[in-house]
């Protein structure tokens, strides 16, 4: 083989190389790392629990129905944003990073915002299946009144 033919096969090998070596774009990275899924309450409660020892660090809670049902009772930990026509401007404020769980009364409104907040590029969400009414079926811990 002369050093042509094989200077070729090295530079050949390399741009291969580079192309099986290259990472994806910021876009299939971004999108391979995205969670919006409805779970059961068992698996909600399991994350409150983790996350409940970091003082929701990293993971928050989105409580959707109205500001009088919230104060009846809710999730301890858990923000309340009223699923109205404002909620867009009120999401826009939170951290993209963070791992949400949100949810409703019954769980369909907060199928409704995790597909909103899925389109506002939040990268991980969680919609409670049932809602509230699963998670006070199970006699899991609600918190009432104004203070945390």
């Amino acid at each position: 083989m002369t050093r042509k033919c094989i200077s070729t096969f090295v530079l050949a090998g390399i741009s291969a190389l580079l192309l099986v070596a290259a990472p994806a774009p910021a876009s299939a990275r971004a999108k391979a790392k995205t969670v919006h899924r409805t779970i059961a309450v068992e698996t909600a409660r399991d994350y409150w629990l983790f996350h409940k020892q970091t003082k929701f660090k990293y993971f928050g809670i989105i409580d959707l129905r109205s500001p009088k049902r919230f104060f009846k009772g809710r999730i301890p930990g858990a923000l309340n944003i009223e699923a109205n026509k404002r909620i867009r401007r009120k999401l826009y404020k939170l951290s993209k990073k963070k791992a949400y769980m949100v949810y409703s009364r019954s769980g369909k409104e907060g199928k409704r915002i995790m597909a909103l907040m899925k389109k506002l590029r939040f990268r991980e969400v969680y919609n409670i299946a049932d809602g509230i009414i699963a998670w006070k079926r199970r006699k899991y811990p609600l918190k009432s009144g104004t203070s945390d």
